[in-house]
């Protein structure tokens, strides 16, 4: 009897050691790169998960773009429908619309982010491709969980109501 209870301890720990390598078989650390890599990525890259530090840069009707910290020749759009794994992109977002409404338009901020490369056919009925210019593949990001963000170093829009000065009366 005593032999029995044993057993079933034993089985039972191995189990809490083991169940949860067994749940989640393809828990890889995502790699690191940089947005002027993501930004040359072809379709062999499709799906693939990376780490990323970045600018975020949206006006949040046209576009939603991550610029290279680095190099600001380098960007990569968000074009594809947005994940959220853990919550922290819908909070992100909350921060970023809670900062246009404090500083107006042209607000950024800086991110460090796990991303899902997409490449993505696009066709020119629902794209703004310029007129007699053919649309190609191109990648795009997926914002997947945001690791942290913070104001970025760049300035608030000074064409905003808000960031203007009042003249001063005399």
């Amino acid at each position: 009897m005593e032999c029995n209870g044993l057993a079933y301890l034993f089985i039972a720990l191995l189990l809490v050691v083991c169940l949860p390598s067994v749940a989640n078989p393809n828990r890889e650390h995502p790699a690191q790169a940089s947005v002027c890599q993501l930004a040359h990525f072809g379709p062999e890259h499709d799906g693939r998960v990376y780490k990323t530090s970045a600018v975020y840069s949206t006006d949040f009707r046209h576009y939603a773009w991550l610029i290279d910290p680095t190099n600001t020749n380098c960007w990569v759009q968000l074009g594809v429908q947005q994940g959220d794994t853990d919550g922290s992109v819908a909070r992100f977002m909350q921060v970023l619309v809670d900062g246009v409404m404090r500083h107006g338009p042209g607000t950024k901020r800086v991110l460090r982010a796990e991303v899902v490369f997409h490449w993505v056919k696009t066709d020119s009925h629902d794209t703004f491709a310029p007129h007699g210019k053919p649309w190609v593949p191109k990648g795009e990001i997926e914002l997947r969980r945001v690791l942290s963000s913070a104001p970025a170093t760049v300035a608030p829009n000074p064409s905003s109501k808000r960031t203007r000065e009042k003249p001063r009366a005399a």
